[in-house]
């Protein structure tokens, strides 16, 4: 699903066209267009829970498309993404983070590898 070009950031569209990105950034799904990279920002239509409380993160890796959910808001996906095996590395882009449970589980329904 494409995402649409804000500023000099691409912002992912759940209705949008596919699209091929090779490099830059692609901001998830409600992120307010005012955002300010500052300690406490909240956007309007952020899904994020507030402060103090745990988000629930959920990444599905079917194949070639990875839908990333937030809380159970679909915030970004990927279609054709390679590679499609390997190592799962879990960060964040430089800030700190704290996981409280990891947990890999099996697509239901879906053979094991």
């Amino acid at each position: 699903v494409a995402p649409e070009l804000s500023g000099n950031c691409h912002v992912y569209d759940p209705y949008g066209d596919e699209a091929t990105i090779h490099e830059g950034r692609v901001n998830w799904f409600g992120r307010d267009p005012d955002w300010r990279d500052e300690k406490g920002f909240r956007g309007k239509n952020d899904v994020e829970k507030p402060i103090g409380e745990w988000n629930r993160l959920e990444c599905l890796a079917e194949g070639a498309r990875i839908t990333v959910k937030l809380n159970g808001v679909i915030v970004n996906e990927a279609v054709r993404a390679e590679p499609q095996a390997g190592r799962i590395q879990v960060q964040s882009e430089g800030a700190e983070i704290f996981f409280r449970r990891i947990e890999l589980l099996p697509l239901e329904g879906k053979p094991k590898p």
